[in-house]
This record gives C-alpha cells, sequence and structure tokens, in this order.
C-alpha cells in the first residue's frame, strides 16, 4: 500500500457534508480510505475541521457477531461532539428528506480519564441512551468499513437517558423496547449480537493506547446497541419500554 494517502482531501469533503446537512455524491477512490488506519486518519482531521469539543466516545459494530461478520478483531470507534450530545426529553434536529437508524444502547459516564485498563473506579455511572445514526456518505450499508470510521462512524447525535444499575445490563436488554409514536419498533437483541459493555470499553481504551490518544477516553462512552437497529423519518417521538428508566425525545427534522 502506498504511504501517499492523504486523509486531508477525504476529511474536507466530510467537513462539508457534516456542516451542509447534505450528503455528496461520495468519496472518490483516490480520496477514500482503504484501510482501519487510514479511516481513523481521516477522522481525526474531520473533527479537527469541524472544531467542536469531544466530549466522549461511541462504539459501532460493539456485538461478537457485527464486528466477527465484518471481518475485524474488535468494534470500531468514533466521537461524540458536544452539539451533539442531548438529554432525554430533548428535541433532537435530523437531516431532512433522509431517513436515520435508531438503537437503544448502554451509556457510560466517566468519573475520569481512563488509564491503560478498565478499573471499578472508571466508570461513574451507567444510563440507558439513544444513538441516532446518519451517514455523509450515500448506500452507508456498502461503501466499507475504512469509509465508515472516516465519518466518525455514522453518529449523528445521542440522547442520555436515566441511570441504570451496571449489574443488570442482561435483564434490560431481555425487556427493553423501542416505541416510535407509541407504536413498539425494536426489541432486544440476545446472544453475541450484545455488546459485552465491559469488554467494548477495554477495547476503546485499547485502540486509543494505539493511537497515542488514551488520556482523551473521558466523557460519556455509548456501548453499543441492545437493540435492533431500525430506520425512522421525522418527525417522530422516540421511548423506551421494559427498562425501569426513562428515555425519550422528538426527532425534528431541519428546516
Amino acid at each position: 500500500m502506498s504511504d501517499s494517502f492523504d486523509p486531508d482531501r477525504a476529511a474536507e469533503g466530510l467537513a462539508n457534508a457534516w456542516r451542509a446537512g447534505a450528503q455528496p455524491a461520495g468519496l472518490r477512490a483516490d480520496v477514500r480510505p482503504r484501510s482501519l488506519a487510514e479511516g481513523y486518519d481521516v477522522q481525526d482531521r474531520l473533527i479537527a475541521l469541524l472544531g467542536h469539543a469531544v466530549v466522549g466516545w461511541k462504539i459501532g459494530l460493539a456485538g461478537r457477531n457485527f464486528y466477527r461478520g465484518a471481518g475485524l478483531s474488535r468494534p470500531i470507534f468514533g466521537r461524540i461532539l458536544a452539539p451533539r450530545r442531548h438529554v432525554s426529553g430533548e428535541d433532537v434536529i435530523v437531516p431532512r428528506d433522509a431517513s436515520v437508524t435508531i438503537e437503544l444502547e448502554i451509556a457510560l459516564v466517566l468519573a475520569c480519564d481512563a488509564g491503560p485498563v478498565v478499573t471499578p473506579d472508571l466508570i461513574e455511572s451507567a444510563h440507558i441512551g439513544f444513538e441516532i445514526v446518519s451517514s455523509r456518505l450515500p448506500d452507508r450499508q456498502s461503501i466499507g468499513v475504512p469509509a465508515t470510521i472516516a465519518d466518525n462512524c455514522v453518529s449523528h447525535a445521542v440522547v442520555l437517558g436515566q441511570t441504570v444499575d451496571l449489574d443488570a445490563i442482561g435483564d434490560i436488554a431481555a425487556h427493553a423496547g423501542v416505541t416510535v409514536d407509541g407504536h413498539l419498533r425494536a426489541r432486544g437483541l440476545r446472544g453475541d449480537d450484545l455488546p459485552d459493555t465491559l469488554a467494548v470499553l477495554g477495547h476503546l481504551i485499547a485502540h486509543l493506547r494505539e493511537r497515542g490518544q488514551v488520556r482523551r477516553c473521558s466523557g460519556v462512552v455509548f456501548t453499543g446497541t441492545l437493540t435492533q437497529p431500525f430506520d425512522v423519518a421525522a418527525p417522530c417521538e422516540l421511548a423506551v419500554t421494559g427498562t425501569g428508566s426513562a428515555l425519550r425525545c422528538r426527532l425534528v427534522p431541519a428546516p
């Protein structure tokens, strides 16, 4: 593989799409990342160009079946940006005339910057939360993992809900449901489709250590979907059932 890859060109195109809230035609072959490392290089440049504070991390392809099915040895990782972090009850602006994908996740609020390993004092609290996924690239199911990583792992926004018992995650996944305008749309995943919450946090720390960024592991970490992802168009209201903790938000199309 050539050493001539320039992540800035792909990052500039993605940053323009983020700001415009629209999809470009795609990344040309000569600027598209070809490896995971190149994808993360583009993501680093994208976040720098956007200029927003990073308030946490999202973990994609978190269930073992998902990352192994993509030919990977661990999940993939993106940033949560300050303007895209919401709390339960708030409106979330989403792209007009486009569907977004909804995932119910466990979110870990970290008590301090991460060290080299996961320790009990690292986690301040656990919450349920929504991740709203929307790609800046067309046909995100076929663009490839490096391009997905470059596009900040296609994260659009997150919504943080009430606290949950970290030891009860299995029960939460077994009973959780997501409703859209009061109608049930998704139930919990099972088996190796479910993420191992602490294990994926360890994967994130290992990834950041390899990239020399481990001290940036702070804030909130969304650890991967507990329910079957589904697409929805705004306007609509999302809510969670069966967890004993409140979580809701309204999706509003951009002007």
